[in-house]
């Protein structure tokens, strides 16, 4: 498993995906900010119910695989639907 996640953390850096994603994480920190300084004092009282109407992306969960099931995609998923086989594995 350590393996796995030292893999996908060099592809973070090789990439540049977490330059993305603290930008990404910046911009949704000010944009929240922004809209929550137009509210008025009854609708901050609801806070729970407005932080989840102003950042939907909290639906997001990432699980990684057990090591049985890493070598399956959701392209070979997405094939065998086209083509009609078989999802289980043979006997």
């Amino acid at each position: 498993m350590w393996k796995e996640w030292k893999t996908e953390w060099i592809k973070v850096r090789y990439r540049g995906i977490g330059l993305i994603l603290l930008a990404f994480a910046g911009l949704l920190i000010l944009w929240s900010i922004w809209a929550l300084d137009k509210l008025s004092q009854k609708q901050l009282d609801d806070g729970y119910r407005i932080l989840f109407l102003q950042i939907p992306l909290l639906d997001t969960v990432l699980l990684p695989a057990r090591p049985e099931h890493m070598h399956i995609s959701s392209t070979m998923v997405r094939e065998m639907l086209r083509y009609q086989q078989r999802l289980e594995p043979p006997l």
